[in-house]
């Protein structure tokens, strides 16, 4: 069986020969590290069954039906079943299992933050959040909490208080480079550039890779009209992966605000290639089919 590698900043289990998280973009550490990492993060043998013999468990609600886990009273092996299913991205078998992990023990913090982190996905920010002012509440310390609670925040446009979490994940571990990145986004969306811009350094500071707060970067220089700047992070997101839609797109547009047409052609002609669907792109082409 191969060994997962778990995320040190949100704590997904990521495939053995990935370089960055499936989640939240972080840099993977070197080696792996195992499944029982601890005690509270043992996993659960998915193939067991309840002592009644049932080899399934539904709930009542919404008739998510989930295998249990080699003892149906241990939180951790929900937690850790959730986990799974998180990285599935499969959102309401997720919350089912960790409803039933904060159900055995209700003062499980990280059972909550994933809980949070899944009602975050599924674009549920209100119960995200019951969630993961649980979570802070039982575990102050706990970055990945704030950082999913900021998220929250975010999506529901309170993006003072989005800040606020992002401050507080920082302070705890500031290493924490999607931290960096959405609080940059959240300088971003309230108009404060140069503070966006100074999260984005800090983030790429700690990974110069991070393809995606070098295209925020770029955003933000563009909305400052430092259209040379923001072609230059652009630049810098494409090559390090350069099947980069968005960032090929937002490309495209600043050379077609300089008058590049060509070079905007290229750009969203490339994007267009690894989405042919990509409707932004598909416009800015037609942009430039009248300028022609």
């Amino acid at each position: 069986m191969n060994i997962m590698v778990r995320c040190h900043k949100c704590g997904v289990k990521n495939d053995p020969d990935a370089n960055y998280c499936m989640n939240c973009a972080s840099k993977l550490e070197n080696g792996t590290l195992q499944e029982q990492s601890s005690e509270r993060e043992k996993q659960g043998d998915s193939t067991g069954k309840e002592e009644t013999g049932t080899e399934s468990w539904e709930t009542e609600k919404e008739g998510v039906i989930v295998d249990p886990p080699n003892d149906p009273n241990d939180a951790s092996a929900w937690n850790s079943k959730g986990y799974n299913y998180l990285q599935e991205r499969d959102w309401d078998k997720a919350i089912k299992c960790l409803d039933r992990a904060t159900s055995i023990d209700s003062d499980y913090a990280m059972a909550w933050n994933n809980k949070g982190w899944a009602y975050n996905e599924k674009e549920k920010p209100d119960k995200a959040m019951e969630c993961l002012v649980k979570a802070t509440s039982l575990d102050p310390e706990n970055a990945y909490a704030w950082y999913n609670k900021g998220n929250a925040y975010r999506m529901i446009g309170e993006y003072d208080e989005a800040i606020r979490c992002y401050d507080r994940a920082t302070s705890i571990d500031p290493e924490y480079t999607g931290a960096w990145n959405n609080q940059g986004i959240a300088y971003d969306e309230i108009g404060e550039y140069d503070k966006a811009i100074r999260c984005y350094n800090k983030a790429i500071d700690l990974d110069p890779d991070y393809a995606n707060a070098w295209n925020n970067k770029g955003v933000a220089y563009k909305k400052k009209g430092e259209y040379d700047e923001a072609i230059r992070c652009y630049d810098r997101a494409t090559s390090i992966d350069p099947e980069y839609v968005l960032a090929w797109n937002n490309k495209g547009w600043m050379y077609k605000m300089k008058g590049d047409l060509e070079k905007a052609k290229e750009c969203f002609e490339e994007a267009l290639r690894f989405e042919p669907g990509y409707v932004d792109a598909r416009e800015g082409l037609s942009q430039l089919e009248i300028q022609e």
